[in-house]
């Protein structure tokens, strides 16, 4: 049995790798919207005390990582779709996806620290 030397990718991995994450930003969101409307929520220090905990922080921050990454992967595909007749253009909007959000992660990470 031959081993397949095929660079080549079919998007298994892609598809499998956004819909993942996708569930885990869907299920924090619904942690975050339980944790606002509950009574412990209800001022300005209890929430301090909440996001001052390391795992809420720790969370928040995988969960800031995966959805940075998820957004880069939809920028390729967009790219991919739209874009594919002119590589100038695909590399650029590439570079502007990638851009954009790794702006978006070092301000959220900050914000977290």
């Amino acid at each position: 049995m031959a081993i397949n030397s095929n660079t080549s990718r079919n998007g298994v991995c892609e598809w499998v790798f956004q819909r993942v994450t996708n569930l885990i930003i869907v299920l924090y969101g619904l942690f975050m919207v339980s944790f606002f409307l509950s009574e412990c929520a209800a001022d300005y220090d209890a929430m301090v005390a909440f996001f001052s905990e390391g795992w809420v922080v720790l969370l928040s921050a995988l969960v800031l990582i995966l959805a940075c990454l998820n957004s880069i992967l939809a920028g390729w595909q967009i790219a991919g779709d739209y874009l594919n007749k002119n590589a100038n253009l695909n590399r650029l909007f590439m570079w502007v996806c990638i851009a954009v959000t790794a702006g978006y992660l070092v301000f959220g990470l900050f914000i977290l620290g």
